[in-house]
């Protein structure tokens, strides 16, 4: 079965699909039909053209994500389901069952437009890339970037699961990444989806 995240995409880049049409050069019933899952093929040009277009807004908005396939399409079989081998190292198949259920219920709220409500697990997948990284905060120091202190505002429900650790970067900095068990979840939720 194949899940479709366009729409999280879009809302992110607070954008729309009339937008988004333009710049990818691929028809607006075409970007409904892959939005509610109603689409029984997709051209590869298709996929292109709507990375590309994506990746080029982010690029003009400041925003530090690449867009890849498996952020707008991901593929997911319920025969696989049962297997403990395709789950990770650390989680096992019911933890991440458990921890899935739990943060796609814990609902916050974004300053993104057009995402402004959202859960933990979404949150995780749309900003994978930061919490690797690691977000810089300096103590004493408030951040002026929105995104920072929101992502930040998660760290008591993400640390609660050891999914996020703090580590001392000098004597005043501090950077909140994800912990080895926190990757591993990220990636499971990119194989078996948020819900």
């Amino acid at each position: 079965m194949l899940m479709f995240n366009l729409e999280d995409a879009i809302k992110l880049l607070d954008t729309n699909q009339a937008k988004l049409s333009a710049l990818s050069d691929v028809r607006p019933n075409t970007i409904a039909d892959l939005i509610k899952a109603n689409t029984k093929r997709i051209e590869v040009d298709t996929l292109e053209n709507l990375l590309d277009a994506l990746n080029g807004l982010a690029k003009s908005k400041g925003i530090k994500k690449y867009f890849r396939v498996q952020d707008i399409i991901q593929y997911y079989n319920d025969d696989y389901e049962d297997n403990e081998e395709t789950y990770g190292q650390i989680i096992i198949k019911e933890e991440f069952e458990l921890l899935r259920n739990v943060l796609s219920n814990a609902v916050v709220f974004t300053p993104v437009k057009g995402l402004e409500v959202t859960n933990i697990c979404k949150v995780l997948l749309l900003y994978r890339e930061k919490f690797t990284i690691g977000i810089v905060e300096t103590i004493g120091v408030p951040s002026t970037d929105v995104i920072k202190k929101f992502l930040l505002s998660c760290e008591t429900q993400l640390r609660t699961y050891s999914l996020v650790e703090r580590k001392a970067e000098g004597p005043i900095d501090t950077r909140l990444l994800l912990t080895s068990k926190g990757i591993e979840f990220v990636n499971l939720l990119r194989k078996y989806g948020t819900s």
